[in-house]
């Protein structure tokens, strides 16, 4: 099941696999998606998986995937994987790949005015 909205100019899709799509990780989400607007330019794109791996060998193996696409940036991709979880455990990993996604925001932007105050001082 996918859900997708419009959030501040960012395009979010949450995307549930092998569960029920739950509203109250949609709004962890979009509540994570929000801390990081400002760190984001117009025209970025997120994808977020949910998934709940299920197999011979795998069971109660949970998947939270982030994938952000920032026009002319490179691409920034988190995921966390827990084993043995239950489903609550789900909004603290979904609180974890936003954290990394929001930490390599950063360091590229220091990265980028550290290369503007070379080329100032050049």
């Amino acid at each position: 099941m996918k859900y997708k909205k419009s959030f501040n100019e960012i395009s979010l899709a949450v995307q549930f696999r092998h569960m029920a799509g739950l509203n109250s990780i949609r709004l962890a989400v979009a509540d994570q998606l929000e801390r990081i607007t400002s760190l984001v330019t117009a025209g970025a794109r997120c994808d977020v998986v949910v998934d709940n791996e299920h197999s011979a060998r795998k069971e109660g193996v949970y998947e939270v995937s982030v994938r952000l696409h920032v026009p002319g940036q490179r691409l920034y991709v988190s995921q966390c994987t827990d084993s043995g979880a239950t489903a609550d455990v789900i909004y603290g990993m979904v609180y974890d790949v936003f954290d990394d996604i929001r930490r390599q925001l950063l360091k590229t932007q220091v990265r980028f005015d550290r290369q503007q105050l070379a080329m100032a001082i050049a």
